[in-house]
C-alpha cells in the first residue's frame, strides 16, 4: 500500500509533525498501470499547537516515471522550482538521461535566480560524460568532463571554466 496520511504526536497527545501524501494512478508506457506520488505536505507544529513550518511538494512525471517538475513551496513564500528534461535512449534501453535541469529559487523580496546545468553522455553508454552549469553565460559556466575506465568505473574528473586554472 501507499501512505495517506501520518501524524506523529509527543506524551500528552500533542501533535508534532504531520504528513499527507498525494497519491494518484495513471497509465505510463506501454500501458502500464503506475501509481505516482504528485504531492506531499508537511507541517511540524510548535509544543503549544500553532503552525511552525509547512513546505508542500508538487511533482509531474514524463511517460516513463521520471519527474520532470517539482515545486517545493514553503510556508514563508520561498519557493524552489526544478524543471528536468531527459534523452531516453529507446534503442539501448537506457532511460533517464538527464539532458537538461533548471532550477529556480524564489523568496520574498527577491529576484528568482535560475541555475542552469545541462549533461552530455556516452552514445549507448549511458555513461555521463560531461554536465556544464551555467552552459549560456560564459562567464560563469563551470564544466565537468568524466572519463571511465573499461569496467565502467569514473577513473578521471577534470574541471574547467573562467578563472580556474589547471
Amino acid at each position: 500500500g501507499t501512505l495517506r496520511e501520518s501524524k506523529t504526536y509527543i506524551p500528552g497527545s500533542v501533535m508534532v509533525k504531520h504528513v499527507t501524501n498525494d497519491w494518484q494512478r495513471g497509465s505510463g508506457t506501454f500501458n502500464r498501470i503506475i501509481t505516482r506520488l504528485f504531492g506531499i505536505t508537511e507541517e511540524t507544529y510548535e509544543l503549544d499547537g500553532n503552525l511552525a513550518t509547512r513546505t508542500t511538494t508538487n511533482t509531474g512525471y514524463d511517460d516513463y516515471g521520471f519527474p520532470t517538475s517539482t515545486t517545493v513551496l514553503q510556508l514563508d513564500g520561498r519557493k524552489k522550482t526544478t524543471a528536468v528534461t531527459y534523452g531516453h535512449d529507446i534503442t539501448n534501453w537506457i532511460l533517464g538521461l538527464k539532458v537538461l535541469e533548471q532550477v529556480t529559487a524564489e523568496a520574498p523580496g527577491f529576484t528568482p535566480e535560475t541555475r542552469t546545468t545541462d549533461y552530455g553522455y556516452y552514445t549507448g553508454l549511458g555513461l555521463l560524460a560531461w554536465e556544464r552549469t551555467e552552459p549560456t553565460d560564459s562567464a560563469y559556466t563551470l564544466t565537468k568532463s568524466y572519463s571511465y575506465g573499461v569496467l565502467g568505473n569514473r577513473t578521471m574528473t577534470t574541471v574547467s571554466g573562467t578563472g580556474i586554472v589547471a
